[in-house]
């Protein structure tokens, strides 16, 4: 899946519920985003391993206001600040991977499991 398919997916899928994007290294933030503003009944998305994802992508996330199930595992670019943004904003998070994300962390999922107590959080740097 290229960023050129991931955007017709965003443009003709509004009504999409679950999306797997895993394992694309060169993804660009344009791709990403067009999913965030044009597939609002999200309720599951996979990120894992999209390498080139930056913080501006995730924070856009939050236009996608029924998402309940986040995997963000192996991005170096995702901060603390910034999901912290997320979880103010998308009322309806269950569930949020954060397996080997290097700027995540231990001490921040102990905050995580405080502070937002009906989120399960899953982070790990092994």
């Amino acid at each position: 899946l290229t960023d050129k398919g991931i955007i017709k997916i965003a443009e003709n899928c509004h009504n999409l519920e679950e999306l797997s994007i895993r394992n694309r290294f060169r993804l660009n933030d344009n791709s990403i985003i067009r999913i965030a503003d044009n597939c609002r009944k999200l309720r599951t998305l996979n990120l894992s391993m999209c390498l080139s994802i930056t913080d501006n992508v995730i924070r856009r996330l939050v236009r996608s206001p029924k998402l309940r199930s986040l995997n963000l595992s192996c991005n170096e670019h995702v901060t603390e600040i910034t999901i912290v943004h997320l979880l103010e904003k998308l009322n309806h998070l269950e569930n949020l991977l954060l397996y080997n994300c290097g700027q995540i962390s231990h001490n921040f999922s102990i905050i995580l499991r405080n502070c937002y107590p009906n989120i399960t959080t899953v982070i790990s740097d092994e």
